[in-house]
């Protein structure tokens, strides 16, 4: 199926984004151990580089914000939950859930690993619907108001909330489980397993991404994870999408986390998918936890494992259903337009790949047609060398408050910026059974599909709420920004609850639509990380009486931050705000989210909005009051 947006939605109205403040700000250091974890630099090609370079390196997982940091010069990571507390100045509250040795893994894999990716981590969404657990409900009706109290009062909520598990890891191709107790206690973590290895003759392990995990009626855990296949000698470079079914054996529960080693056993290991580039969004919904959210019925079907989680998938299309060369028997499946046979998919990802390659090098990689890779630059410095003439250090001049808020530099023909590169996207779903069947060789089918070829994807980075419930009992909809001409369509991702779950496919609606911000992205030349805002697209956090302040917020690699606030179709002008992100020399931020904060009271606090930034050296906090 094809995606389709509602034309009612379109800003015919609109003029331009007008410079009128939105929102007061102030940055806050957050205090943590060590420093953001940055991008590993001993990744062997392209492939491998761009995954990290494209990574949002603030974690979000099941409505909860995570990220990893190390001291220099040591290998271990500590794990820091970003817990939200409105009343305080900064807004965030870092909290140390877990530590990891940096260990090499050759010794227990037999063999080298193939790469190192950066480390990464998935909360598993439980199976068994938890009791909402708000941070609102926890607060004790003393010192409410006092910022350092505020903070103390949200660790001991914090120590007794419901306990949750983890999936994390090192980037080696190591899973382990981190169970995190109620109470305040130690972390347990488990040994670790690699579930996914090269093909024979070679050994050792495949560096694996996990990006989404849920737990089974029978305590077994899927975990959807991405690994880099390197390119061959006959077999181009790719990325594959697996679905690892894990056993937890050992200590389960507070009466046995003392008793016994909690250990892993791989149950299987499933191939979902293989394209050419890593996923752009993963999510899963486990079952009971959206056959509660109905009711009736439908939610002891779900208790009793009768509707399987899903796991829903965003990636490039052009080289979908990829199959071995070297398979003489394999059947191509079809492409994101029915493409019928892998050979023209491969040529229409080579095609693909030549429109859009820079100018400047486009006689300087050799010549071969399926060798595309070799235009791709093997390091971070090549890559930077390559855009060196699109990028310039000279500081925008300052803009009077009543000039247009297109302030950016225009890098593209005819002034519009590089429209038209974003990338294409494909939207799939799959059941999770838990099973031990499958392949690690041959995908599998999807059981819903849906192509989004007229509209590049912008973003998949929607907000989160706070406060949140601890239980992460439910999680944020699932919101994609992609282009619509010059405008963001604002699309919103949900799976049907009972008594249809059972038969769901997912269900897509165009929310809102943001005037001229896929026109005003193309040009920003410095463009980090896209945050879609809440304002219309009902799942608002009530953090203004109009449904939401924020449409989006664009962050720069260095200098800037550029919010967007809400505007509707029959308004002409639409507010931005530029706020200096005030980083140092040579510091560049590695990940931003967007945190919405829900008005708790009367005061002009109550409600606003946190932009989280992780660079190479800190952690900081942006706190907008909406003005």
């Amino acid at each position: 199926m094809e995606l389709a947006l509602n034309r009612d939605l379109l800003h015919s109205q609109f003029s331009s984004w007008r410079l009128q403040p939105i929102a007061t700000v102030k940055r806050h250091e957050l205090e943590i151990y060590g420093h953001a974890a940055g991008i590993i630099s001993s990744s062997v090609d392209f492939l491998h580089t761009q995954a990290s370079v494209t990574r949002n390196h603030v974690l979000q997982s099941e409505g909860r914000l995570f990220v990893f940091t190390q001291q220099d010069g040591a290998a271990a990571h500590r794990i820091f939950e970003l817990l939200p507390v409105p009343g305080a100045d900064a807004g965030l509250l870092p909290v140390q859930v877990a530590e990891l040795a940096g260990t090499t893994c050759e010794a227990a894999v037999g063999g080298p690993v193939e790469a190192v990716l950066d480390c990464s981590l998935a909360v598993v969404a439980p199976h068994a619907a938890a009791t909402p657990l708000h941070l609102s409900q926890q607060q004790p009706s003393q010192g409410q108001e006092q910022g350092q109290g505020q903070g103390q009062q949200q660790q001991q909520q914090y120590e007794s909330a419901q306990p949750f598990q983890m999936l994390v890891s090192r980037g080696h191709g190591d899973l382990v489980l981190v169970r995190v107790p109620a109470g305040g206690g130690a972390a347990v973590t488990s040994s670790p397993v690699f579930p996914v290895r090269p093909r024979a003759p070679l050994a050792g392990v495949r560096p694996v991404t996990l990006e989404a995990a849920v737990e089974h009626a029978n305590g077994d855990i899927t975990a959807i994870a991405w690994a880099i296949r390197s390119r061959g000698a006959s077999t181009p470079g790719c990325c594959e999408l697996f679905a690892v079914t894990l056993r937890p054996v050992g200590a389960s529960g507070a009466e046995g986390e003392g008793q016994g080693q909690l250990r892993l056993e791989t149950v299987g290991v499933q191939l979902l998918l293989r394209t050419k580039l890593a996923p752009y969004v993963v999510r899963v919904y486990a079952a009971a936890a959206a056959a509660a959210a109905g009711g009736g019925g439908g939610a002891a079907a779900g208790a009793d494992g009768g509707v399987a989680p899903v796991a829903v998938v965003g990636f490039d299309p052009n080289t979908a259903g990829l199959e071995e060369e070297d398979d003489e028997d394999h059947e191509p499946q079809a492409g994101a337009s029915g493409r019928p046979s892998v050979a023209a998919m491969e040529a229409a990802a080579a095609a693909d790949d030549a429109a859009n390659a820079p100018p400047a090098n486009a006689g300087g990689g050799g010549g071969g047609g399926g060798d595309d890779d070799d235009m791709d630059p093997r390091t971070l410095e090549q890559a930077a060398a390559r855009l060196a003439h699109l990028t310039s250090s000279e500081r925008d001049k300052a803009a009077p408050l009543a000039q247009w808020a297109d302030i950016y530099k225009e890098s593209g023909p005819d002034g519009v910026g590089a429209m038209g590169s974003e990338p294409v996207v494909d939207l799939a779903a799959w059941r999770l059974g838990g099973e031990a069947g499958g392949s690690t060789d041959k995908i599998q089918r999807p059981y819903w599909r849906m192509s989004c070829h007229a509209h590049r994807l912008l973003t998949s980075d929607g907000p989160l709420m706070a406060p949140v419930p601890v239980a992460a009992a439910a999680q944020p909809a699932l919101l994609l920004g992609v282009t619509d001409d010059v405008d963001c369509a604002v699309v919103r991702l949900d799976l049907p609850k009972p008594p249809h779950a059972a038969a769901g496919a997912p269900q897509s609606t165009h929310a809102i639509s943001i005037p001229a911000l896929a026109y005003v992205a193309a040009g920003k030349t410095y463009k980090r990380h896209l945050l879609l805002g809440s304002a219309g697209t009902g799942c608002s956090s009530a953090s203004s009486s109009s449904g939401g302040v924020l449409s989006a917020v664009l962050v720069e690699s260095q200098r800037f931050m550029y919010m967007y606030g809400f505007t509707s179709s029959k308004e002409e002008y639409g507010r931005q705000q530029v706020v200096e992100l005030g980083l140092g020399e040579g510091e560049s931020v590695l990940g931003a989210r967007l945190v919405e904060l829900a008005a708790a009271g009367a005061g002009a606090e109550a409600g606003g909005a946190l932009v989280v930034v992780a660079t190479q050296r800190r952690l900081l906090s942006y706190r907008l009051v909406w003005r």
